[in-house]
């Protein structure tokens, strides 16, 4: 990627998220370094050919990816960083249903530039993805009977329950375990407050003291 604010849309997601498999590995072995990471809420992998075989296996488990919705993109020259947030619908060959499923994901690329007669071109050495409630309760279930506002529905309904279980007894519990502590006479060490942006070459972007 020579713009990596533009071709990280336009030049890998369009193509990665695709059944065209020539296509996938075509962008992978442009544009993804061969010491990738890969971070997921369920797995981590290390290394291109664990990419590889990750995007050979989502690409062979899907009939179909109709579109690629993209929201928001954000690069950060300094840190050479890259977050995209979209939206791709896709037809699972595994899930009961014949309406495609609807996935949203926020993806952190880091990226790593190399200068070759004058022109520096990047590649990804580390994906992390995200995924915000909505989207883990519409990808995640299948819209069987052609009606995915009903499974939808019940999984939201679940994640909601979830959260009054939070606020309800967790963060009481949490509460009455920090006054139990402070009753006992335990003191939780404190630090000073500080924003610290990540280096680049050992020095410091930015720090500061709140």
């Amino acid at each position: 990627m020579e713009n990596p604010k533009t071709d990280i849309v336009d030049k890998v997601l369009r193509y990665i998220l695709s059944t065209d498999m020539p296509s996938v590995l075509n962008v992978i072995d442009k544009y993804v370094a061969d010491d990738v990471d890969f971070h997921h809420p369920f797995f981590l992998l290390h290394g291109k050919q664990e990419f590889i075989k990750l995007y050979k296996g989502w690409s062979s488990q899907n009939k179909s990816f109709n579109y690629v919705n993209v929201h928001a993109v954000f690069y950060d020259e300094q840190l050479k960083r890259c977050v995209t947030d979209i939206t791709y619908q896709f037809k699972p060959l595994c899930f009961p249903t014949s309406q495609p499923q609807t996935a949203r994901v926020i993806s952190i690329f880091h990226l790593r530039g190399e200068t070759h007669n004058g022109v520096t071109k990047y590649k990804i050495t580390s994906q992390e993805d995200l995924y915000p409630t909505a989207a883990i309760a519409a990808a995640c279930t299948p819209a069987i009977f052609s009606l995915p506002q009903v499974t939808r529905a019940t999984v939201t309904g679940l994640l909601r329950l979830n959260g009054y279980f939070m606020i309800s007894l967790f963060a009481p519990f949490s509460q009455l375990v920090s006054y139990a502590a402070e009753a006992i006479g335990y003191k939780v060490p404190t630090f000073d407050k500080q924003i610290v942006m990540e280096t680049i070459d050992d020095e410091p972007v930015a720090r500061k003291n709140l």
